[in-house]
């Protein structure tokens, strides 16, 4: 099992038409993944939910929540987990080429 919360960077990095986000919990948690542009505004929930400890993986197409394609540019991915043991928040930049 992993020793230490880690939000990993997406690969690929840039992307086109899908990257994989990749991350590990130490811990039984509730867990929230979330894409946001640089303006703050989240555009996607990707994980949301209790999850036991482990490593995850998960592939995001580039759409928001209501199913249309982001623009090129630069966005923001956020995990974040509460558990026994208190909160972890990480973030890491991603970029999208069409």
């Amino acid at each position: 099992y992993p020793s230490e919360f880690r939000l990993m960077q997406n690969t690929p990095n840039p992307f086109n038409s899908a990257t994989t986000i990749s991350y590990q919990i130490t811990e039984n948690s509730n867990v929230i993944l979330e894409v946001y542009d640089l303006r703050g505004i989240k555009l996607q929930t990707l994980v949301h939910g209790l999850q036991v400890k482990g490593y995850y993986t998960i592939r995001w197409d580039g759409l928001d929540e209501e199913h249309n394609h982001i623009s090129s540019g630069v966005y923001i991915y956020r995990l974040t987990t509460s558990g026994p043991s208190g909160h972890f928040s990480q973030s890491r930049r991603m970029i999208y080429l069409k």
